[in-house]
C-alpha cells in the first residue's frame, strides 16, 4: 500500500510538473481555432481511434496555457481529455463558476444551430485558474465534428477580447 502511495504522489508530481512547464506561455485566440479546426478534422478522420491523440497531458492537443477537449454530446460525457480524472465524466457536472451553468451541455446545444454547425463558435465561461481560487475569464472555441456526435473545445484565459470579435474573425 506504501508503494502504491508513493507511486501515486510521484505521478502526480510529474503530472503537475508537465502541465506548469506548457502553462508559462498563452495561447493566442488564433492558436486556439487552429488547434480546434485540426482536432475536428482528426476525429472525422479517425473517429474514436483518434480519442487518444487528446488524452496526452505533453501530447498536440495540450499546448502553452490550454488544451483541446473533446465532448460526446450523444452520451453527455468527457470523451478526450489530458487529465485522466476527467475522462468520461458526466459533461452536465462541469459548470460556468460564475453562472452554475453547465458549459460543455451547452457547447453541445450551440454547436446544433445551423451557423455554428460550419463555423464553429467562441463562449465564455468563468473558471480557477491552475493552482489559485480566483475565478477568471475564459473565452473557448468549439467546433462540431461533422457526421459525429463529438464536438472539439479549446479555451484561454482573457478578459479584454469581445465574443463579437472572436466570432467575426472565425466567419
Amino acid at each position: 500500500m506504501k508503494k502504491l502511495t508513493v507511486a501515486l504522489l510521484a505521478s502526480l508530481m510529474i503530472f503537475s510538473f508537465g502541465f506548469s512547464a506548457w502553462a508559462q506561455e498563452s495561447a493566442t485566440p488564433q492558436e486556439v481555432y487552429d488547434m480546434v479546426a485540426k482536432a475536428a478534422y482528426l476525429m472525422g478522420e479517425l473517429g474514436e481511434e483518434g480519442l487518444a491523440a487528446f488524452n496526452e497531458p505533453n501530447g498536440e492537443f495540450a499546448w502553452k496555457d490550454t488544451y483541446v477537449i473533446v465532448t460526446d454530446c450523444a452520451q453527455k460525457k468527457v470523451a478526450g481529455h489530458p487529465v485522466p480524472q476527467v475522462r468520461q465524466m458526466d459533461a452536465s457536472v462541469i459548470k460556468c463558476k460564475k453562472t452554475g451553468r453547465p458549459i460543455l451541455t451547452m457547447s453541445c446545444e450551440e454547436t446544433e444551430k445551423d451557423d455554428v454547425k460550419t463555423n464553429g463558435y467562441w463562449g465564455e465561461y468563468w473558471w480557477n485558474k491552475p493552482g489559485t481560487e480566483e475565478v477568471a475569464r475564459k473565452v473557448s472555441f468549439t467546433l462540431p465534428v461533422a457526421g459525429t456526435p463529438w464536438i472539439v473545445s479549446a479555451g484561454i484565459w482573457n478578459e479584454d477580447i469581445s465574443l463579437d470579435e472572436l466570432n467575426a474573425a472565425t466567419k
